[in-house]
């Protein structure tokens, strides 16, 4: 089955986030795709929502390879509106980390880069990043 950026950051996100390493987290925030159906439960850990890719360049190599970068819009929100930012920044911390951590495998599908030219609103709870994510493909 191939994955999409955005299929491939969600189960990424959802298989590697450690809640541990984020100031007041009883478990990991709910991790999903922006048009799969809100839970039921309260997410009182936060979400992470991964909008779709759009495709911002293919370039050809040679004959039998291309690469393919995609630009991800991610949203972190957290339940508590807050003036301190650390729960938000802690976050984004470990969204990076599990990031970091696929790069460096050498099976890893996508490369991703978190770009931080963000807008956030820190007090009401949510921030705003892109992700883009590159692949090699054969053609």
């Amino acid at each position: 089955m191939v994955f999409t950026a955005s299929e491939d950051l969600t189960s990424l996100l959802n298989s590697n986030f450690d809640h541990t390493q984020v100031t007041g987290l009883t478990a990991d925030p709910s991790i999903r795709q922006k048009f799969e159906s809100k839970p039921a439960a309260h997410e009182s850990n936060g979400t992470i929502l991964v909008g779709e890719e759009r495709l911002l360049e293919a370039v050809t190599h040679n004959l039998f390879f291309r690469s393919e970068k995609y630009r991800i819009q991610v949203k972190i929100i957290y339940t508590e509106q807050t003036t301190d930012s650390t729960v938000l920044k802690e976050l984004l911390a470990e969204v990076q980390s599990v990031i970091d951590t696929n790069n460096s495998n050498a099976a890893r599908t996508y490369d991703y880069k978190v770009l931080y030219h963000w807008k956030g609103r820190v007090k009401s709870g949510v921030l705003y990043l892109e992700i883009d994510a590159t692949v090699m493909v054969s053609i």
